[in-house]
């Protein structure tokens, strides 16, 4: 006896073939628009995955990673203009307005100078030249001691609004943590203004008063972290110089300690520069892989 089909009724009633549903057939997108339309998670994945299987395509995405990072180390950016700006929002943009007014545009402001500090944060990597470093943490100093001086009445409720803040601190170990330990002992000494930049940290440290910028002074642990000096030598007590090497080790495990404490915040920002130049790799892998594919036909 033949097997009886099991039917079912559609909508109006009627017995149809309970057939079972089939995926539909991969419509013939326009390749561009479809990676356009992507999220750059996936893209990310599929290159990554792409790149895993070819070792030719993997050689190539170093080779322009390599020619990113040579670009970097080249340029070098001049963040000045955002201390001077800062200094704007703070002194000048609001002052004509009555204090009322101006306790109004003190978010505003705060606001204003952690997009100013994030700035120059996401524009320096380990590969940046030393003059960007240099300049950035040169200016997030300077920022800071104008939030430290500045008068009126927006100024102190930035200061009120940045006291659980940990935005500058952050910024400023990011930098330092960027840096070779030849460029953090130079930049103690970099000459600001006849005096040198690790004066002008502690000096920053004085002006918080240990309520503003809490664990600032890790910055500078952590510039002197590789600082080597000179054992003392006397022909008398030969023991003195291995007592001051002892003293510069715990003051190196000091600084190591300030070092694992900015672990997480660098971890991070290190996490979105290499988004940023996945995303160039991208633009970079299609034109020179799908473009051509397309052209061909195949």
């Amino acid at each position: 006896m033949a097997s009886v089909k099991r039917q079912r009724a559609n909508t109006a009633g009627d017995f149809t073939d309970a057939a079972a549903p089939t995926k539909p057939a991969a419509l013939n997108h326009d390749l561009e628009t479809a990676i356009d339309a992507l999220d750059a998670t996936i893209i990310r994945s599929l290159l990554l995955g792409a790149a895993q299987a070819n070792e030719h395509l993997a050689s190539l995405i170093r080779e322009q990673h390599d020619a990113l990072l040579l670009k970097q180390s080249a340029i070098v950016i001049n963040f000045d203009w955002l201390s001077k700006e800062s200094w704007k929002e703070l002194n000048v943009k609001y002052d004509r307005l009555r204090a009322s007014k101006q306790y109004d545009r003190a978010g505003d402001v705060s606001d204003a100078i952690r997009e100013n500090i994030e700035h120059i944060q996401h524009n320096v990597v380990a590969a940046s030249s030393w003059g960007t470093k240099k300049s950035a943490l040169g200016t997030l100093r300077k920022i800071g001691k104008s939030i430290c001086l500045s008068s009126g009445v927006i100024p102190r409720e930035v200061r009120n609004q940045l006291l659980c803040d940990d935005t500058l601190v952050n910024a400023m170990l990011y930098v330092a943590q960027c840096m070779k330990p030849s460029e953090r002992d130079m930049m103690l000494e970099v000459d600001c203004d006849g005096t040198s930049f690790e004066e002008k940290l502690i000096e920053l440290e004085a002006l918080t008063e240990d309520i503003l910028f809490e664990g600032l002074e890790k910055v500078r642990l952590m510039l002197g972290h590789d600082r080597k000096e000179a054992p003392i030598k006397n022909e008398d007590q030969e023991d003195i110089g291995v007592a001051s090497g002892e003293a510069c080790g715990e003051a190196s495990g000091e600084a190591s300690f300030s070092g694992a404490a900015a672990a997480e915040v660098t971890d991070a920002n290190r996490g979105e520069a290499a988004k940023e130049e996945s995303d160039a790799a991208l633009g970079w892998f299609y034109h020179t892989w799908i473009m051509p594919l397309k052209g061909s036909g195949k």
